[in-house]
This record gives structure tokens, C-alpha cells and sequence, in this order.
């Protein structure tokens, strides 16, 4: 079962801020995250991922709290390094 994506005013803020390749990638991670939530009671969790954007390495963080009752999940953080 898919989850819905939401994402909180701060992380939409930071995610805004990317290139326009870098906002897609995280889309696609966001994506993969709805399609595939923990099926522990777990609440929040960091993933981690790899993309060569522009030439350059860069570590993908997303923090995300999944709501099981309501099928959701909420991106509360975006943290790219090296940064943009």
C-alpha cells in the first residue's frame, strides 16, 4: 500500500530551494518512501541517499514521520551535502 506524501512547511521550504534535478530526485525518494513505509510501529525515520548531480557527490538525508492510521507520510527534513 502506497502512503500519501506530505510534506512539513520547513522541509517544502528547503526542498523549494534545490535545483530543479536535485527537487526531483528527492520526489523520487519521497516516492519510494510512500511506497514502501516500515511496517514496524516505527515513527520517524532518517534515509539515506546517493546521486551524482552537476558532477558531484551528494548524500540525500530524509527524515520522515509516517502516520499508519492515515496511510501518510510526513517529510519533516531535507538535508543534502555537500550543499547546492
Amino acid at each position: 500500500m502506497s502512503y500519501v506524501p506530505v510534506f512539513a512547511p520547513d522541509a517544502f521550504t528547503d526542498w523549494r530551494e534545490f535545483s530543479v534535478a536535485l527537487q526531483e530526485i528527492v520526489l523520487d525518494e519521497v516516492d519510494r518512501l510512500a511506497a514502501h513505509p516500515p511496517s514496524s510501529p516505527q515513527e520517524v525515520v532518517r534515509e539515506h541517499a546517493e546521486h551524482v548531480v552537476g558532477g558531484v557527490l551528494r548524500h540525500i538525508f530524509i527524515r520522515a514521520a509516517f502516520n499508519h492510521p492515515a496511510a501518510a507520510v510526513t517529510i519533516i527534513g531535507i538535508t543534502v551535502t555537500p550543499a547546492e
